[in-house]
């Protein structure tokens, strides 16, 4: 095929013709073609942001989100930083509208690190301080983590360009934006250090006094207080790779298996990672479908138990023939459908769910939505359920995703309990308080931990200390 005209197929679907000319790009890129590799990397740039902007101003944020996730993508391989900063901070706004707190924080993170491994160090360092401008907003005990090292960021900055020998000017800014962010952490002695650096600057005699004074004041106060400077920590799982979906593969693939349920059934018997069991149901689904089609043609609707095998599959790629058939089913296939994407324990059933929820409230769909709801009790929907959570006004779907939260039991969902109980979202602060209570472990010790040694309330600091005594008494058990 031509390299720089990727087969038909894409005309009128921007968004499959965007992945489809960066892995043709990735390909060429690979053969050792760079300009026609460079050529279908702006191809794709240019289809994606026009197709993320479209679905956006549609109301379609989840389309949009996975059109910035490829375009990050494309900034990675093909070395621009500027789309990679384009894709991660438009993913970073979508999250935030929605209400996911965690995920904002994790795509923050990883833009800095990818503008730390790129050298892109002043982008770094206004990354930091926006994060931690953001965190504080949301009340998370980490912003001045972020608000820290954007101080230490920026004196790093400040020594690149005076290694470089740059004009004086943008070094002294560089070290009164640290000052700025170390100030915002109420931290005397760095402040100090940075004025002690700015005084040794070649500028006017007046400013070199004035910030000699203010370091002499400050070391003061810095010796008064004692003690070495606390640097929080971020921890580990606010670092993980953010979103890991490889959305230009998986979005192809997707579509290439159709909405056939054989075809699905057949992918997932074919994939060496299904364990055994597993292939072996898929088998069975295979069968039961064939045996369906041969005696009631392809139109018929599915029968209830065959629905019910699709759920005891677990497997993502029956995912879109299930959103299929919900679309063109009745009432009664329709909840059927839902409730099995409850027991599937794979964050693609989530989809389901949520078209069930957006139904009348006193329809038999949402209550399936709900039904389904209480099934999403595995770590991958952790980020579904905050997302619920905060987008539903409905306090038995806010009951029943904080209660699934405390079942998830991760750092992450400890993170997210306290935060409700800290704020007292929807005055479920008590719920929160009784989740935390009941489903304490030994895997939310981390974030325990941290928010004990952060947190200024002294009710709430005591009440973490319980749940931590808690843990570890439970951990001593089963050891």
């Amino acid at each position: 095929m031509d390299a720089v005209h990727p087969p038909g197929g894409c005309r009128g679907e921007p968004v499959r013709g965007g992945v489809g000319r960066f892995n043709a790009g990735r390909s060429a890129q690979a053969g050792g073609d760079e300009k026609a590799a460079a050529t279908l990397f702006f191809e794709a740039i240019n289809l994606l942001g026009q197709e993320a902007d479209r679905r956006e101003t549609l109301g379609e944020r989840d389309a949009a989100f996975r059109c910035y996730m490829v375009l990050k993508d494309v900034g990675k391989v093909s070395g621009a930083f500027e789309d990679v900063a384009e894709g991660y901070l438009n993913c970073a706004r979508l999250m935030r509208q929605k209400g996911d707190r965690f995920g904002t924080i994790q795509a923050f993170h990883e833009l800095i690190r990818a503008a730390e491994e790129t050298g892109e160090l002043h982008a770094a360092s206004e990354l930091y301080r926006e994060a931690g401008d953001y965190a504080r907003r949301m009340g998370f005990l980490y912003a001045d983590y972020f608000l820290v090292t954007a101080g230490h960021s920026w004196r790093r900055v400040a020594e690149e360009a005076q290694r470089a020998s740059r004009p004086v000017g943008m070094v002294e800014n560089a070290l009164l934006a640290a000052v700025d962010a170390f100030n915002r952490t109420l931290n005397p002695r760095e402040v100090a250090r940075c004025y002690q650096a700015l005084a040794a600057l070649e500028l006017p005699e007046a400013r070199q006094e004035r910030y000699q004074h203010l370091a002499n004041e400050l070391n003061r106060v810095a010796t008064a207080d004692g003690g070495e400077d606390h640097i929080p920590l971020l921890p580990d799982y606010f670092r993980r790779r953010f979103n890991p979906v490889d959305y230009a593969v998986r979005d192809l693939l997707e579509r290439e298996a159709g909405v056939d349920i054989n075809v699905a059934a057949s992918r997932l018997l074919a994939d060496q990672n299904v364990w055994d069991v597993e292939r072996r149901r898929a088998l069975t689904l295979f069968l039961a479908y064939d045996d369906h089609i041969l005696a009631r043609g392809v139109d018929a609707p599915l029968p209830l138990s065959l629905v019910a095998m699709l759920g005891d599959a677990r497997h993502a790629s029956l995912v879109t023939p299930m959103v299929e058939a919900f679309k063109r089913s009745g009432t009664e296939l329709r909840a059927a459908l839902v409730t099995a994407a409850g027991k599937m324990k794979v964050k693609e059933a989530v989809a389901l769910v949520d078209m069930a929820l957006a139904q009348d409230r006193q329809g038999e769909l949402y209550q399936a939505g709900v039904v389904g709801l209480r099934g999403l009790t595995f770590p991958g929907a952790l980020d579904s359920l905050v997302r619920l959570f905060g987008s539903h006004d409905d306090m038995r779907i806010k009951e029943v995703a904080l209660r699934n939260v405390g079942v998830i039991g991760t750092n992450e969902a400890a993170e997210f309990l306290l935060d409700v109980a800290r704020s007292n979202t929807a005055g479920l602060a008590t719920l929160a308080r009784d989740v935390l209570v009941n489903h304490v472990s030994e895997k939310m010790l981390g974030a325990l931990e941290n928010n004990k040694r952060g947190e200024p309330n002294r009710e709430i600091s005591a009440f973490i200390g319980s749940l931590l005594a808690k843990a570890r008494r439970n951990r001593e058990v089963v050891v």
